[in-house]
C-alpha cells in the first residue's frame, strides 16, 4: 500500500476499536504527502500516473467513484496512445511539407534571381556596347568636321600668303634652326619679324572666327590653339584660345619636327633626331595625344599640309598624285579632348553610367584615361595636372579581346576624390575610326582613341535583387501563415481530445457501459451511510 510504513502500522495496531482504527487511518492518509513513487517507475506514462493519482485521491469528489470509471479512464488512455502516432504524423507531416516548400521556394527564387541577373547583365553589356559604338560615331563625326575645317583653313589664300612672307623674310633663320635644332639668335629674329607677327595676327582672327561659328553647336569641341610649322617643323606662328596655356614663352622659333602632328607618324619621334630626318605630313592627320603642362588637360592635334598653290590643293583634294610638290608648311589645330560630348547628356544618371575616352596606343601609356568625370572635376579645381589614371592592363586586354566585361574596375577610384567610382562596373569599349582621307572614298583607318562606356554593376543588379528579396519575403509570409493555420488546427484538436478524456474520466458509473476492450460491467450500489469508501 502506498501509505504503509512501520509507524503507521504501529499507530493502527494500537487502536482500541475498529472505528478508532479507521479514524486513524483516514487522518494518516489526509496528513500524508501524495504518493510520487509511481512517477519514477519505468513503463508508466503520465496518463497512467494521473489515473493512479485519482484512485488514491483523498477527496472523494476527485476520486474515481467505482471500478467502471477506472476502466473507462484506462480505455481512454489506450485510445489516446493509439492515436498518438496519428497526432505525430499530423504535426510532423505538415511541418515536413512546409520545410520542403521553403526549400524549393528558396531554391527556385535563387535560381530565378541568378538567371534574371545574368540576363540583365548581358543586356547591360549589349546596351553599353551599343552606347560605346554610338559615342565612337559621335566622336568620329566631330573629327570629320574638324578634318574638313582644317583642310579648308589650309587652302585659304590669306594663310598661304602669310606663310610665304615669313618663309621668304626669315629664310636664313629658319634654315639655321632646321640644321642645328635650336638657335637663340635665329629665334629672336623670327619673333621680331613683322611677317611672323602678321601671321600670328591672321591665326588669331581665324581662330576667333572659328570659335564664334561653332559656339552654337551642341557637340562642339573646345579649341586650344591654331599654329603653323614651316616645312622643317619650326613653329612660325601660333594663337592660343586661352592665354594661361602660355607658361614658358611662345613656341614660335622652336622646332617640333619630331611631333606626330608635323610628321604624320602614329606617335612622336625621338627629340634627339635632327629635324632633317622628318618630313611634313602629306595628308590630314590626327596626332598622338599629349598633355598640357599648365592645366593637365589632354590634347590632340589635327594637322594638314599647306600646299604652295590652290591648284595643287585642289588636285590633292581630288586624289590626284602631287608627289612632285612639297608643302610650304603644316597647319595644326589643337583641341581639348576633355571637352568632347561623349553622350553624357543621353544618360539618365551620369553618376551611374557615363562614357570616357581612353588612349589605346601600345606602350607604357596604354589605357590612360584622357577624359573622365573625375578629371573634369579636378580641372575645375586646378588639380588635374598630377592625375594620370590608367586602366589595368588585364582589364584593357580583356576589353580589346571581348569588347565588354562585367567586372571592370575604374582606375580613377584609386585617386583622391574618386571614391565614388569604386566597385564593379559593366564596361564596353569601341575604337574610334579616323575620317576618310580626301580622294579615298572607302578608306578608313583606326585611331588610337577608344570610347569606353561603363555602368555600375550594382545599379544594374538592384532591381533583380529587390525583386528576389520581395519574393522571399512573400514566401516566408505565406509559409508562416500555413504554419500558423496548422498549429491552430492541431491545438484545437488536442484541446478537444483533452476535454473528451477528462469527460470520460469524470463520467458517473450509471448503466451498462461498453468499453474499448468490449467488456460489460454492472455498476455497484452506492455506499451506505456509515460505511467506508474503498481505500
Amino acid at each position: 500500500p502506498p501509505h504503509r510504513t512501520p509507524d503507521i502500522v504501529e499507530t493502527l495496531d494500537t487502536a482500541d476499536s475498529l472505528a478508532e482504527r479507521l479514524r486513524r487511518y483516514r487522518e494518516t492518509i489526509r496528513s500524508a504527502p501524495r504518493p510520487r513513487l509511481h512517477y519514477r517507475r519505468r513503463g508508466i506514462d503520465k496518463a497512467l500516473c494521473q489515473i493512479i493519482d485519482r484512485c488514491l485521491a483523498v477527496d472523494p469528489d476527485k476520486r474515481f467513484a467505482n471500478v467502471q470509471q477506472v476502466i473507462e479512464a484506462i480505455d481512454a488512455r489506450n485510445r489516446a496512445r493509439a492515436r498518438r502516432p496519428l497526432y505525430l504524423m499530423g504535426i510532423v507531416g505538415p511541418l515536413l511539407f512546409v520545410l520542403l516548400m521553403l526549400f524549393f521556394f528558396s531554391r527556385s527564387i535563387n535560381v530565378a534571381k541568378q538567371e534574371s541577373l545574368q540576363r540583365v547583365q548581358q543586356w547591360s553589356m549589349q546596351s553599353n556596347l551599343f552606347a560605346s559604338q554610338l559615342a565612337a560615331q559621335t566622336m568620329e563625326s566631330e573629327l570629320e568636321g574638324l578634318f574638313r575645317l582644317v583642310e579648308n583653313e589650309a587652302n585659304r589664300d590669306g594663310l598661304r600668303a602669310a606663310v610665304r612672307q615669313v618663309l621668304d623674310e626669315q629664310r636664313e633663320a629658319l634654315q639655321t634652326i632646321a640644321e642645328t635644332g635650336a638657335d637663340d639668335a635665329a629665334r629672336r629674329s623670327i619673333l621680331q619679324s613683322a611677317a611672323q607677327q602678321a601671321l600670328s595676327s591672321y591665326l588669331s582672327d581665324r581662330m576667333n572666327s572659328i570659335v564664334r561659328q561653332r559656339s552654337s553647336d551642341d557637340h562642339r569641341a573646345i579649341f586650344n590653339s591654331l599654329f603653323v610649322n614651316d616645312p622643317h617643323g619650326t613653329n612660325i606662328g601660333i594663337h592660343f584660345v586661352n592665354d594661361s596655356e602660355v607658361t614658358s614663352g611662345l613656341p614660335v622659333g622652336r622646332n617640333f619636327a619630331y611631333r606626330s602632328y608635323f610628321n604624320g607618324q602614329r606617335s612622336d619621334g625621338p627629340k634627339t633626331r635632327p629635324p632633317a630626318d622628318y618630313r611634313p605630313t602629306r595628308s590630314t592627320h590626327l596626332s598622338a595625344t599629349f598633355r598640357s603642362t599648365s592645366t593637365g588637360k589632354w590634347k590632340v592635334g589635327i594637322s594638314t599640309p599647306i600646299w604652295p598653290s590652290p591648284e595643287v590643293a585642289i588636285a590633292w583634294a581630288s586624289g590626284e598624285p602631287v608627289d612632285v610638290y612639297e608643302p610650304i608648311g603644316v597647319l595644326v589645330l589643337t583641341i581639348n579632348l576633355g571637352e568632347f560630348d561623349l553622350l553624357a547628356s543621353k544618360f539618365s544618371d551620369p553618376t551611374q553610367r557615363f562614357a570616357v575616352l581612353v588612349d589605346g596606343r601600345a606602350g607604357n601609356g596604354q589605357g590612360t584615361l584622357l577624359q573622365h568625370p573625375l578629371l573634369t572635376d579636378l580641372e575645375r579645381r586646378g588639380a588635374a595636372a598630377q592625375m594620370v589614371p590608367q586602366i589595368d592592363r588585364r582589364f584593357f586586354e580583356r576589353l580589346l579581346a571581348e569588347g565588354a566585361i562585367m567586372d571592370y574596375v575604374d582606375p580613377a577610384a584609386k585617386f583622391e576624390g574618386g571614391e565614388k567610382y569604386s566597385g564593379a562596373w559593366i564596361a564596353a569599349m569601341q575604337q574610334v575610326q579616323l575620317p576618310r582621307r580626301v580622294g579615298q572614298a572607302n578608306a578608313r583607318t583606326a585611331s588610337d582613341l577608344w570610347v569606353l562606356v561603363q555602368e555600375r554593376a550594382a545599379a544594374v543588379a538592384a532591381p533583380v535583387v529587390q525583386l528576389g528579396t520581395r519574393l522571399q519575403r512573400e514566401s516566408y509570409i505565406a509559409i508562416g501563415s500555413v504554419l500558423a493555420v496548422v498549429f491552430i488546427l492541431w491545438y484545437s484538436v488536442l484541446r478537444i481530445g483533452q476535454h473528451a478524456m477528462r469527460g470520460a474520466w469524470g463520467t458517473s458509473a450509471g448503466g451498462t457501459i461498453t468499453t474499448g476492450t468490449a467488456r460489460s460491467i454492472r455498476p455497484t450500489s452506492h455506499t451506505t451511510p456509515g460505511s467506508s469508501p474503498p481505500q
